[in-house]
């Protein structure tokens, strides 16, 4: 199933990853090892047996589609490009530095048809077409990683994020069950973030939708 990352984060700290100086590089590496570490070392096997010409290096990373190593770490810090077959793993990389810099995301698990029903619901309900979560990802993020196939990513400022949750609330009731609970859900998390409940709103809002 998909699903709708979303992250309470200042747009310039995401945007920071991307030459990162080298304290936050340092760290981001750190993380990169500890959750991808599979992708490191690995056994020469078979090949190994054909000869040099064929036998992978003890420490060089497995390429598998969507799973990131050295190569996407690397890339992204220094904010160099990717080849096209390399994107979504360098998003699946980009989350997981994303959870450092901005714990205790929202993770939702739906499809792009139905984030645009709940949408089209809520606006039926009276709110705004830009608080929808589908305006979320409109905007891009304004970094150097192009997206992935199916992957789509944007932000709002603390400013309409702190409209969001006043909004939704209002209309709660007009919504059929089902889209209530998932409303619910986003209040919830919305909510409990007291820089979007202040005279003075902040952070950003991040949104990255994982096909």
């Amino acid at each position: 199933m998909s699903t709708l990352w979303l992250y309470a984060v200042d747009i310039d700290e995401v945007r920071g990853i991307f030459g990162a100086d080298p304290s936050l590089a340092d760290r981001l590496r750190t993380v990169a090892a500890n959750t991808f570490a599979d992708q490191t070392a690995v056994a020469p096997g078979l090949l190994g047996k054909l000869g040099p010409a064929f036998r992978r290096p003890p420490d060089a990373p497995i390429i598998r589609p969507g799973v990131p190593t050295a190569l996407e770490v690397d890339a992204l810090l220094a904010s160099r490009y990717l080849p096209p077959d390399r994107l979504s793993a360098a998003w699946v990389l980009l989350l997981a530095w994303l959870d450092e810099v901005a714990p205790d995301p929202l993770a939702l698990s739906v499809s792009a048809a139905q984030l645009s029903e709940f949408d089209f619901d809520l606006t039926c309900s009276g709110v705004p077409s830009r608080l929808g979560l589908t305006d979320l990802l409109k905007t891009g993020l304004g970094i150097p990683l192009a997206p992935g196939p199916g992957w789509a990513a944007g932000w709002v400022p603390a400013e309409r994020a702190a409209l969001i949750a006043p909004s939704w609330r209002i209309c709660l009731a007009e919504l059929a069950e089902d889209r209530r609970q998932l409303a619910g859900t986003v209040l919830e998390w919305l909510e409990a973030h007291s820089g979007w409940t202040g005279p003075d709103p902040s952070p950003d809002l991040v949104a990255v939708f994982q096909p």
